[in-house]
């Protein structure tokens, strides 16, 4: 694969005055490749929308070398970079006073010149970009009339109508709905795999992060990057490591971080995936935790038919609610054990 982007000894952080520095990360060799989607995950206030920011050059690093098509980051003027990179990131945008239309059509302005003309090329790609996230049937729409969750798809068009073959997103889905989550995600994961585009984004939906991406950037508790793939994460166990966290931890099955709980009661469970999962959620939540060979046994034959096996009992439920009060009352009376 190509590396469109890489990152050699790379320290980031502000600096203060003229001779002091506060640095955020340091020691950073990262590689971003040509048609593929990276996610960076990591906790709240660990450095990603300062990384993001450094890597697309809106500040500079305080050392080391950041290299964009083989070529040193500072080797680029203002309007030769934003041709290969395009930026959306969380900060608000003012400008409640265009359109979507015409906020859209500022991406193009890396390729229309001093006039900041739009010709029927451009008006095209500016339709597509709209089109594509969702956002067309608002283009005659005031910015300043849109949600945040709309302003949001505004951006990324708008990144999209600039053509660049890196796009850099700082959350770019942070307050959209989650079928908008989903749809987002899953046409930058279309436009690395169909158009080449190298995408690197910042999440904290990690359930999709590691459904679509191609890898990830695991921004560790101890300030070190770790680059892998979605499944190489989970099964080596660094997604249970990446908050550093006593309360929560990373359920392999399901893909997200749950709050741990001081489960009381050992029940075991039969049924498909999809049952055991749905079931398994309600009984953790109300403090069973789920293992095999339990002297407490559910069998699932469908959502409507739930067969509980304990103490010489056998009783069949008509839904995951029924079953689960029965055994919070169980549990309650001491009938139950660990």
């Amino acid at each position: 694969m190509k590396s469109v982007l890489e990152a050699h000894n790379l320290a980031i952080g502000y600096r203060k005055g003229s001779d002091k520095k506060y640095k955020v990360l340091g020691n950073l060799n990262l590689s971003l490749y040509e048609g593929e989607l990276v996610s960076l995950l990591g906790a709240n206030g660990t450095g990603k929308s300062t990384l993001l920011r450094t890597l697309a050059g809106l500040q500079p690093p305080l050392s080391g070398d950041i290299i964009v098509n083989g070529l040193p980051l500072s080797a680029y003027g203002n309007k030769r970079l934003s041709k290969l990179i395009s930026i959306v990131s969380t900060e608000r945008t003012n400008a409640g006073g265009l359109t979507v239309r015409e906020l859209v059509g500022l991406g193009r302005q890396p390729h229309t010149g001093f006039t900041g003309r739009l010709g029927a090329h451009d008006k095209s790609v500016v339709a597509k970009a709209m089109d594509d996230v969702g956002i067309a049937y608002k283009a005659e729409h005031f910015v300043a009339e849109l949600s945040d969750g709309e302003r949001q798809k505004v951006m990324v068009a708008k990144a999209l109508a600039q053509e660049a073959p890196i796009i850099i997103l700082d959350e770019p889905t942070a307050f959209l709905d989650a079928a908008n989550r989903v749809e987002v995600l899953r046409l930058l994961h279309v436009l690395a795999r169909e158009n080449g585009k190298s995408i690197l984004l910042s999440s904290h939906d990690v359930a999709q992060s590691l459904a679509l991406s191609d890898r990830l950037w695991l921004l560790m508790p101890a300030g070190t990057i770790t680059e892998i793939t979605p499944e190489d994460a989970v099964l080596s166990g660094k997604m249970s490591e990446l908050f550093g966290s006593e309360s929560v931890h990373f359920d392999m099955l399901s893909g997200e971080f749950l709050y741990k709980t001081n489960a009381e009661c050992g029940v075991s469970v039969e049924g498909d995936d999809i049952m055991r999962h749905w079931c398994g959620n309600a009984l953790r939540r109300n403090g069973f935790v789920i293992v095999a060979g339990s002297g407490c046994n559910i069998k699932i034959s469908s959502p409507s038919a739930l067969e509980l096996t304990f103490g010489g009992e056998h009783i069949v439920f008509n839904s995951v609610e029924e079953l689960t009060a029965h055994l919070v009352k169980l549990k309650k009376e001491g009938e139950l054990w660990k």
